[in-house]
């Protein structure tokens, strides 16, 4: 949302670690919803931790710009800017702000994960119930201590 927001990008999408490949599980517009990890872009974003064009590749992701969310020295995910609306290139200082984002999601992700250090979608899946559960344990908690508060 972040992305679409403050960009005109024509297409972002979220791709994550999923065992084997990087598939998407948001995205807007049309983009790449599965990628191989063994993809010369993936490789690529491995490697260096950095913004690459995908044009630069032999590669199935589509789109203009794609940015690592890196955790641990891992690549966790990618998000995937398409084409821009005007036509331009990403502006070097637009590539830093998008690539600061993407950075913070994968530390967001890492810390979901714990100390396990291998987030995938499945493991998400089941951080996000987890988290869930947590908080309508501590939603009962709360009301059993002060039902007289209506907090």
């Amino acid at each position: 949302e972040c992305v679409r927001e403050h960009t005109d990008a024509t297409a972002v999408a979220i791709l994550l670690d999923d065992d084997g490949s990087y598939r998407a599980v948001r995205h807007f517009g049309e983009t790449s919803a599965e990628v191989d990890a063994d993809d010369a872009a993936i490789l690529a974003l491995k490697a260096t931790h950095a913004p690459i064009d995908p044009h630069a590749y032999r590669t199935t992701l589509a789109g203009d710009l794609a940015l690592p969310m890196v955790a641990r020295g891992r690549l966790l995910g990618v998000v995937l800017c398409g084409v821009r609306e005007s036509g331009e290139a990403y502006a070097p200082d637009e590539i830093e702000a998008l690539h600061e984002v993407a950075l913070g999601v994968g530390s967001a992700l890492s810390a979901l994960d714990g100390d396990a250090g291998h987030t995938t979608i499945a493991d998400l899946r089941g951080s996000i119930a987890d988290l869930r559960g947590s908080i309508a344990a501590l939603h009962d908690m709360i009301e059993r201590r002060l039902p007289e508060r209506g907090l």
